[in-house]
């Protein structure tokens, strides 16, 4: 009779556990409070926010959301640790919204915090202000500035003749440069454009034409 005691008592704790596993399962379904005293401050292409997170126990992160010129939706995110809140991607000096949202530990969004913003010129517009080319020993040089140190991709169009290049060079250095070599002393037609890593691409510039040492 004892021994039968004990089994109906193991039963018991055993279908208490699952009952609890099933409740944590569930989970916290209330959404954070939004984060509070929002500031923008704009940078090339971009910028950040500050701001205060909410006091709630389980807050986790603060994400961002916004549509860049090319149709691509972005989403940034920052941790619990931080009051701040970097956004990149932008091609245009203009207005665009942003969305802020608290997120908890069990995935919960807050309300979004929403945000106009008005980035500075884009970095790949910046960089091609810097840009230069020098005729070199049987070769064109390339130099330019890219003080933020994002990832660009630079487009050289060289044309002598009836002969048309494009040489491409990626770098993210704060001052780069490259050399077209092997040319020929001749006039050669150059124009520059540059992209980023969100598609976002300059005009061409025109540097007429440069004539190899």
């Amino acid at each position: 009779m004892k021994r039968k005691y004990i089994f109906i008592i193991i039963l018991n704790a055993v279908a208490f556990g699952i009952y609890s596993c099933q409740d944590t399962a569930v989970g916290d379904t209330n959404p954070p409070g939004q984060v509070t005293n929002v500031e923008f401050t704009p940078q090339y292409g971009g910028g950040y926010f500050t701001y205060t997170i909410p006091s709630d126990a389980d807050f986790l992160y603060t994400r961002a959301e916004y549509t860049i010129d090319t149709g691509v939706k972005i989403s940034k995110t920052s941790s619990v640790y931080s009051d701040t809140l970097f956004i990149e991607g932008f091609g245009q000096q203009k207005e665009y919204e942003v969305q802020i949202f608290s997120v908890d530990r069990n995935n919960n969004h807050s309300s979004p915090v929403i945000m106009k913003v008005t980035p500075l010129e884009p970095t790949t517009l910046a960089v091609l202000e810097t840009v230069q080319v020098q005729p070199g020993f049987s070769s064109l040089v390339v130099d330019w500035e890219n003080d933020q140190r994002k990832n660009i991709t630079i487009y050289v169009n060289v044309t002598v003749g009836e002969t048309e290049a494009t040489k491409i060079y990626a770098s993210n250095l704060a001052n780069d440069r490259f050399m077209i070599d092997n040319l020929e002393g001749l006039p050669h037609s150059v124009n520059v454009y540059i992209r980023d890593t969100y598609e976002n691409q300059t005009q061409t510039r025109e540097f007429g034409q440069i004539t190899p040492l």
